[in-house]
């Protein structure tokens, strides 16, 4: 019932002290922190690797009639702001990729490491408390 009484932020502040002194369960914890890093990982993944489609292009309806009745000239200078368009969009495409596979990079790094401190963290032996007092 006293639990009930406390502000959010005391809870929270237990909720710390008792991560920190260590009196919550160890694999609850490496579990939640994996379980993050997992969704980062895949999230980054999915980004990096499977999102590698070129943007689309949509014609609007009679672009194809007014470009026969254009001139020569008019058509030439269409024709480069379609192409800069289309090349700007790959760029944009490419940096996009670029950084969606460096961010997995340092996902997956983090992973190695979370899992090397996991392994050294689980197979640490708890201090033992002596009682001189």
């Amino acid at each position: 019932m006293a639990e009930a009484n406390k502000s959010p932020g005391t809870k929270r502040r237990n909720f710390i002290t008792k991560v920190l002194q260590g009196n919550l369960s160890r694999p609850l914890i490496l579990t939640v922190l994996f379980v993050l890093y997992l969704l980062l990982f895949f999230g980054t993944g999915s980004v990096a690797f499977f999102s590698n489609d070129p943007q689309e292009i949509e014609i609007p309806k009679g672009f194809l009639t007014q470009m026969k009745e254009m001139g020569e000239t008019e058509k030439g200078k269409l024709w480069a702001v379609v192409e800069e368009g289309i090349r700007k969009g790959i760029e944009n495409d490419l940096k996009r990729n670029e950084l969606a596979g460096q961010s997995f990079n340092v996902v997956l790094g983090a992973i190695i490491g979370f899992l090397s401190a996991a392994v050294t963290f689980m197979f640490t032996p708890e201090p033992v408390s002596s009682d001189d007092d």
